[in-house]
């Protein structure tokens, strides 16, 4: 919804969908914040979560979005990534702490190398997520 509703603001600048966005925004950060629960959740389902908030930041800016987008970044740096071989490593539903028997999956590395490449742009940027 977030998203959507961004993509519908930018192209009818009808303050409504702007006002859902952002509504949408805040009532998921709280839940998703709240009790590490980011973490648990699938690195591909944050990956899409964080382009959405970074896309509505392009329209109206909010700091908590990019911050959280680096706190999961942080967290998986140092919890899930293999020094070694410089790949990250799951449970097994996707997300949460490592599981040695776990299969490293590539669609999971594709998403952390977009997350963690979605914090090297320049907010100004934000806008060509979609």
């Amino acid at each position: 919804m977030i998203g959507t509703a961004t993509i519908l603001y930018r192209a009818t600048s009808d303050a409504t969908w702007l006002q859902r966005a952002t509504a949408a925004a805040q009532g998921s950060l709280d839940y998703w914040t709240a009790e590490n629960r980011l973490y648990a959740q699938p690195a591909v389902f944050n990956e899409m979560y964080f382009d959405d908030l970074l896309l509505l930041d392009s329209v109206q800016h909010d700091p908590r979005y990019r911050a959280t987008v680096a706190t999961y970044a942080a967290q998986i740096w140092r919890a899930n990534r293999d020094a070694t071989t410089g790949l990250y490593r799951f449970g097994p539903s996707g997300g949460g702490a490592p599981d040695p028997a776990t299969r490293i999956s590539t669609l999971e590395q594709a998403a952390v190398v977009q997350i963690m490449a979605s914090l090297a742009w320049d907010r100004t940027l934000y806008h060509r997520i979609a």
